[in-house]
């Protein structure tokens, strides 16, 4: 009789271990599965926040902003202008430049000299 309450308890022992096993790959399984979920909790947190700003305070800032910039875009067109005053002359000089040189090659070739190429 002692053999076959050994056998039940042996039994019941090796049903336990098993029962232990299981729970432990389930605990991993489960572990790995949701051991990020607090940093992903966090990333998918939203909060939404909009302010009511009056009309007027917007009209305000947007004055204020072309007061700033105005000045400075000004400063800019000034400069654009005096650069391209500075090109329409340097394309003149040229002009005139190229129109002499070829006076000077058109008298070269009449007077018998040698152009070179």
């Amino acid at each position: 009789m002692a053999s076959n309450y050994q056998y039940s308890l042996q039994g019941c022992v090796a049903s336990l271990k098993a029962s232990c096993s299981l729970l432990e790959s389930s605990i991993n399984s489960l572990d790995e599965g949701v051991r990020d979920f607090p940093r992903l909790k966090t990333v998918l947190q939203n909060e939404r926040i909009f302010e009511v700003v009056p009309e007027s305070e917007v009209n305000t800032i947007k004055s204020s902003l072309a007061g700033e910039v105005e000045p400075q875009i000004l400063d800019l067109l000034k400069k654009a202008d005096a650069s391209i005053a500075r090109l329409e002359r340097r394309e003149k000089n040229l002009i005139a430049k190229a129109q002499l040189q070829e006076v000077r090659l058109q008298q070269a070739t009449r007077t018998g000299f040698k152009v070179l190429s």
